[in-house]
């Protein structure tokens, strides 16, 4: 029997790693968590490949942080020289190649992951969600002058990805989420988090859930949403 998903979505800091593992653990019916963003450190279901390209300075995650722990790599300069020239300009093309591909795959390996457990009779919760993420920037056409890459990304991520069920956006101040993890700065994640309130208007079962209180209420108020959600969706409501 296929169950629904469930993403949580957010600035960096807002909780949704600690939502999701605690709401995985502590909710009563059977619930799978799942990582679907770019951060390798934080993926629990990730392909090798894209481990291993990723550490070597492969593309950067949706909020515009460097995904390998290295940061970014100076390259030495090649000078008047055409010929090397011309092989770096091979190795970028090779390089712009194999991180579309990476990214491709990995995307999809993820859904795949995402359907598998969804058919064994788990509710699965993305903690974010690439169509989410990369909507304002990838996605949306009227998001100013995209990139050839970018509307690629975009209409790729759309054709391999499902959109999860329910959205649950953890909501707090870009000053206060910044103050948590201190990544990025208060005005980059108040533009983040007006993004991401934003989605309301184009996603069907959106909820907002005030993420800046004690971690326990913010949980019990993500259940709830999720319980009331899985009686909507036709399931036995939880006990």
């Amino acid at each position: 029997m296929r169950t629904f998903t469930v993403a949580f979505i957010g600035p960096d800091g807002v909780g949704k790693t600690t939502v999701g593992r605690e709401v995985e653990r502590t909710y009563p019916s059977r619930v799978k968590y799942l990582y679907m963003g770019d951060n390798v450190e934080a993926s629990n279901y990730i392909l090798p490949t894209t481990r291993w390209w990723r550490t070597r300075g492969g593309p950067q995650r949706a909020g515009g942080a460097k995904m390998g722990p290295s940061g970014p790599k100076r390259h030495p300069a090649t000078g008047s020289n055409p010929l090397r020239r011309s092989v770096k300009a091979v190795r970028g093309e090779i390089r712009y190649v194999f991180s579309l591909t990476t990214r491709f795959l990995e995307e999809a390996y993820r859904q795949v992951v995402a359907n598998r457990f969804s058919k064994r009779g788990y509710i699965v919760l993305f903690d974010r969600h690439f169509i989410l993420d990369y909507y304002h920037n990838d996605i949306l056409a009227a998001a100013g002058k995209r990139s050839v890459r970018r509307r690629l990304h975009g209409t790729i991520v759309r054709w391999l990805t499902r959109e999860p069920d329910l959205v649950i956006c953890l909501d707090a101040p870009g000053a206060v989420v910044f103050q948590r993890k201190g990544e990025f700065s208060p005005e980059f994640l108040e533009g983040r988090r007006a993004q991401y309130l934003s989605l309301q208007n184009i996603v069907k079962n959106f909820a907002v859930v005030n993420a800046d209180r004690e971690v326990g209420l913010v949980i019990q108020d993500v259940s709830r949403v999720i319980a009331d959600f899985q009686e909507r969706f036709g399931q036995p409501a939880p006990h």
